[in-house]
């Protein structure tokens, strides 16, 4: 029950913090962070905690943004399943590959986002949009993840600290 409790909180915290940036920050580009959350959970806990994170924060993400339900749901999902591929091969402590996948996801999401929606409606040339929106905001999501991991990284130590101690034997706790 923690461990939903506090998952939930990472998720209405990121959101929040999305939701305000513009805000508080006014630099004309706004880093994904629930694509952030989606990519460290990925990395920290696996592919099945990747595809959770991604779907929630995915619907959410929809709900709130997205003039239909579903495409960044379909997106963070993916994301959170080619991110938590990574589980088992590298530690969790390297922040440099979180980093260049919420890059790679946060540009993956952006350029799909371009073909759907600007190309169809033909409102836009492709390097413009490249230059002006897609790049800078996977490099600002890339530079957020760093501080943003570290944050994520603390609380999951702490959330599988007490995942080991429900399953240890009860004769075996202090």
């Amino acid at each position: 029950m923690r461990k939903i409790l506090t998952f939930s909180l990472f998720i209405l915290c990121t959101f929040l913090l999305q939701s305000t940036w513009p805000v508080v920050i006014r630099i004309g580009y706004v880093p994904d962070m629930l694509l952030i959350l989606v990519v460290s959970m990925a990395f920290m806990r696996g592919r099945r905690s990747g595809m959770l994170f991604g779907m929630i924060c995915g619907i959410l993400a929809d709900l709130c943004y997205m003039p239909f339900l579903g495409f960044s749901a379909l997106l963070f999902t993916l994301t959170g399943y080619l991110a938590g591929g990574t589980f088992d091969v590298f530690f969790s402590e390297n922040v440099k590959l979180p980093m260049v996948m919420a890059a790679a996801g946060e540009f993956v999401y952006r350029l799909t986002y371009y073909l759907v929606f600007s190309l169809k409606h033909g409102r836009q040339s492709f390097f413009p949009s490249l230059i002006g929106t897609m790049l800078p905001q996977a490099v600002l999501t890339m530079l957020l993840t760093i501080p943003l991991y570290g944050v994520f990284y603390f609380f999951n130590r702490k959330i599988a600290v007490h995942e080991l101690e429900e399953q240890q034997s009860p004769w075996l706790r202090k």
